[in-house]
């Protein structure tokens, strides 16, 4: 059995969707299994930064460049997880380095509380191909 480990992570106000997220994920666990995969979610509420002296958002990637694939969610805020972040993760599927796959869901990417020129320049870095994905849910 291969285990796929997917790195999932949003801010606080989408923990709702993400715990949805996690859980479809979770549902499909004998799907995969049939196929010989065990999946093993990596949330960004297992990583304890203070742990370490690395800043938060440098345990969060570290976190999620130990997996295959990652999930991250934005509505209004991106603090944890921002432009900085994206792009890294991006160039990393690029080289195909882990995460090999990157799937970024927008609550609402027209929502104009979300700095626009974040929203927009995901967009457009993401629609270039690869392993990113974007999609306003």
């Amino acid at each position: 059995m291969k285990d796929i480990r997917i790195f999932i992570a949003s801010s606080r106000e989408l923990v709702r969707e993400r715990n949805a997220l996690a859980f479809l994920v979770l549902a499909k666990e004998e799907e995969f299994a049939a196929r010989g995969l065990r999946v093993r979610l990596a949330k960004w509420e297992y990583v304890d930064p203070k742990m370490t002296e690395a800043r938060t958002e440098d345990r969060y990637l570290d976190e999620m460049y130990d997996c295959d694939a990652a999930l991250v969610l934005y509505y209004t805020n991106c603090r944890t997880f921002g432009p900085e972040q994206m792009k890294e993760a991006y160039d990393r599927t690029k080289r195909e380095e882990n995460p090999k796959r990157l799937y970024v869901f927008f609550r609402d990417a027209d929502d104009t509380r979300l700095d626009p020129s974040f929203a927009e320049n995901t967009l457009t870095t993401s629609s270039h191909g690869h392993a990113a994905t974007t999609q306003s849910v």
